[in-house]
Parts: C-alpha cells; sequence; structure tokens
C-alpha cells in the first residue's frame, strides 16, 4: 500500500509548525480581554492560524477561565445583512447548551439590540453547562469578506459595541483574520482599533526544517535542507508546496528534483502572487521592487524612502510585505527579499519603478 504524501498546501491546517510566539501573545490576551486581528497574505496561514489556536484554547488547563473557541468562516457563511451575521453568532455561543436559539423578529430594526437582550437571557444557561467562568471566543475567518456583502457598516460598529461596553463585554472575544487592515471596515466613527494587532510572518530556519522533518523521516541532507530554506524563505505555504511535489520522488532526490518540483509549483500557484501584488499596493510594489533588483536581495532601510508614493510610509509598506512573508528586516537595519522563488518571479513578470 502506498504511503499518503503528508503535504498538502491547499488544506488549512495540515502539517502546521510554528507561531509559537504569536500563540502565546494572544492566549495570554484573550486572558486578560483582549481581542485580536490577524493580518497575513493569502495563502499566508490566517485559516491554518485560526485552526491551531481553536486546538489551544480547547487544550487550556483548568482555571479561572472557561474558554468556548468558536469558529465562523465568513467565505462559507456569508451573512448579507446585520441580522444574519448576529444569527451566526448567536448560534455558535449556545453551541452544546440547551438554550434556545434565537429568534429575531422579522424586520426588527434594531437586530443587534434584539441579540443583547437574548443572549443576556440565556447566559445564564450557557453557565449551566461550561461553568460560571465560560468566555466565548469567537474565531471569524476572512472578516472583511462581509464587507462586500453587508449593506453597510452596522455590523462593524455593533461588533465593536459588543467587544467593549455591551452587557456581554466580559463574555466575549474575537480573534479575526483578513488580508488588509481591519481598522478600516468601519467608514465613519471610531474603527475597529479595539482590536490588537498581530501579523503572520515566515517560519524561522528551525520551525522550517521541523516542517520538512514532519514528512521526510529522518529529515533531507544538510544541502537539500539548505536549498529548500534558499528558494522558499520558510514561507509555509511555499515550502509545504514544493514538499509536497518532492515528496512523491523522495527515493532520489537531488538538485534537479528540487529545481524541477519549484518550477511545478510556480507554474501551478502563480495566481496566488499575482494577488500578493495586488494586495502589496503601489507602495508595496515599489519598494520590493527596489529590494528584488538589488544586489544580493537586500537594501538598507532608508534608501527604501525614495521609492515611496506621495503619503504613503515606509513602515506601512514593510507591514504589508512582511505579513506577506516576503522580506525579512535584519539587525543591521537592512531589509532583505526573502527567499528567491517569489523574487525571481516578481522580478519576472512584474513592472516596479525604478525599472530599467
Amino acid at each position: 500500500m502506498n504511503k499518503r504524501n503528508p503535504y498538502n498546501a491547499s488544506v488549512p491546517g495540515t502539517l502546521f509548525t510554528g507561531c509559537e510566539p504569536l500563540r502565546r501573545r494572544v492566549l495570554r490576551g484573550l486572558a486578560n480581554g483582549n481581542s485580536y486581528a490577524i493580518t497575513g497574505g493569502r495563502r499566508c496561514g490566517k485559516t491554518s492560524l485560526l485552526i491551531q489556536l481553536e486546538k489551544d484554547l480547547e487544550a487550556q488547563p483548568d482555571g479561572a477561565i472557561k474558554f468556548l473557541p468558536r469558529k465562523l468562516d465568513l467565505q462559507g457563511e456569508i451573512p448579507h445583512s446585520a441580522t444574519e451575521f448576529f444569527a451566526s453568532i448567536a448560534r455558535l455561543l449556545v453551541q452544546g447548551t440547551q438554550a434556545p436559539a434565537w429568534a429575531p423578529a422579522a424586520g426588527a430594526p434594531q437586530p443587534y439590540q434584539d441579540f443583547l437582550v437574548w443572549a443576556q437571557a440565556v447566559s445564564g444557561q450557557i453557565a449551566n453547562t461550561h461553568g460560571p467562568d465560560w468566555v466565548c471566543v469567537f474565531l471569524i475567518d476572512e472578516l472583511e469578506v462581509a464587507a462586500h456583502y453587508l449593506p453597510n457598516d452596522e455590523c462593524f460598529h455593533n461588533l465593536r459595541h459588543l467587544l467593549m461596553v455591551s452587557s456581554l463585554t466580559g463574555r466575549v472575544r474575537v480573534v479575526v483574520s483578513g488580508v488588509g487592515t481591519l481598522t478600516q471596515l468601519i467608514a465613519r466613527g471610531s474603527p475597529l482599533n479595539n482590536l490588537e494587532s498581530e501579523s503572520l510572518c515566515a517560519l524561522p530556519d528551525s520551525e522550517a526544517k521541523e516542517l520538512i522533518a514532519k514528512g521526510f523521516d529522518g529529515g533531507l541532507s544538510a544541502e537539500l535542507e539548505d536549498r529548500l530554506l534558499a528558494l522558499s524563505g520558510g514561507h509555509p505555504w511555499i515550502l509545504q508546496g514544493i514538499l509536497g511535489n518532492l515528496w512523491d520522488e523522495r527515493e532520489a532526490m537531488n538538485a534537479d528534483s528540487i529545481a524541477a518540483a519549484t518550477a511545478r509549483f510556480v507554474r501551478n500557484r502563480d495566481d496566488v502572487f499575482v494577488s500578493w501584488i495586488k494586495s502589496f499596493g503601489e507602495a508595496g510594489k515599489a519598494v520590493f521592487g527596489l529590494i528584488a533588483k538589488a544586489k544580493g536581495g537586500a537594501v538598507a532601510a532608508h534608501a527604501l524612502r525614495s521609492a515611496l508614493p506621495k503619503d504613503a510610509t515606509l513602515d506601512g509598506a514593510l507591514r504589508v510585505l512582511g505579513y506577506h512573508g516576503v522580506v525579512l528586516e535584519a539587525a543591521d537595519g537592512q531589509v532583505h527579499a526573502n527567499g528567491t522563488i517569489f523574487r525571481d518571479w516578481f522580478n519576472q513578470n512584474v513592472a516596479y519603478v525604478g525599472a530599467e
């Protein structure tokens, strides 16, 4: 019987590795009453992180707080109104209890207020199941997707109120994910700046090697490992995609095998790179353009300011590039292209400021 290929970059959560400092910060923060916004590019691990956080919360030792993780994927359950949004929240809130479901009045002008009244009424029944110190943590994937289908930003105002000053403030937390800045989801009034911001990043070498070892018993030779790290920069999606292609050739791997697996990966997933470019914006594209064409793929941070469009900031551009996993900032002030695969693809396919 053939052994199954353990690598599958298309399925979130497969062979999840790393992010331990970030996960510890989030768990501590949730215990202290904070909620979080996780930013990352397409295929950079946002969904996988939420899946892992759900496991982390379920594995928390008995203590003063009983966390109830509840995952909500807004790509699979798209709300078209405030009623639909809070109906999803309500269903998850009483999951696994005997509490009655929320039945919003048809055409209610203030569905959120109706939801709050219902939630307060069922709090005791939730406590009967989970104990008096329960806290529900909603893990909401792709929150900004809702903005394209909701008629206005009422839901986001309501969400901010729910977390900050409602009767449920002490009982509810959220960890939401998105590609861009979630603070812009509220067009008028206070943005969702009550959410603590965290960004995804590439794996350090030790964790990238751990991912390699999960599928290849005993790991690979130091030479092949170094080659994979140089190509991928430890980007978990890129690395796992190449490893999946390599796994079927594991009996006789060499540098040519890696080159073929890399070429296959880029040709099959080039659409994801295109989506990254769109997310970079003009500032990110211009800054990465200077880095990508520089000798050695590194530029002093201060030298990157010349590439910025008007009103853009270097910190903003580097933040976007960082949570896509395509740059690393060194202690000496140099900003490096992270890995050669995306850098080479960029140089071959993208027009950027300063191109010759």
